[in-house]
């Protein structure tokens, strides 16, 4: 069933999957090759030290993600996908290329967020409410040693201490 959404279906096309976590999540078509989580299945902190310097790699989030993933997601996604969050040229492209919110990396946007509406997402835990939330990418602000880039409830860029608690939305990349 993964397999066969990941190869054909078209960006923004939906698909229920069943977690080992016994949660049913909704998976949207990001990109080629490209699927993830429609909205933020948890909220959680970049970095538990308030002053911890670190970039995608090196951060707490990180390896918490790829823990629950391997804890969680189903055998077939696991061995179709790695898990990550997307960047903030995956969402905001070009927009902010040469600002504080601009990726190092040479990424591209992926094409469901290309309309700002997909941009706001919720969170489904318990801080759950009937608007978007915030939640993370893997840029880091620049400037900032300790601040990554954030999608604010609007579906536009922002940027925050990785000690604060925001919503992750999740990403599986075809491996």
């Amino acid at each position: 069933m993964i397999k066969n959404f990941l190869e054909t279906a078209k960006v923004g096309d939906i698909i229920k999957v069943k977690f080992k976590d016994g949660k049913e999540y909704e998976i949207v078509k990001y990109h080629d090759g490209v699927i993830g989580t429609r909205d933020c299945p948890f909220s959680h902190v970049m970095n538990e030290d308030w002053e911890k310097e670190a970039d995608w790699n090196t951060c707490d989030m990180k390896p918490f993600i790829e823990k629950w993933f391997d804890d969680n997601a189903p055998d077939e996604l696991k061995e179709l996908c790695s898990v990550t969050i997307p960047s903030a040229t995956n969402i905001f492209g070009d927009k902010y290329k040469g600002t504080r919110y601009n990726d190092e990396e040479s990424e591209i946007q992926w094409d469901y967020f290309k309309d700002w509406h997909n941009r706001v997402k919720t969170t489904l835990d318990e801080s759950a409410n009937e608007e978007g939330w915030w939640y993370w990418t893997k840029s880091k602000h620049a400037g900032d040693s300790n601040y990554f880039v954030i999608v604010y409830t609007s579906g536009s860029a922002y940027y925050y201490n990785a000690r604060n608690t925001f919503g992750v939305a999740l990403c599986f990349l075809k491996k």
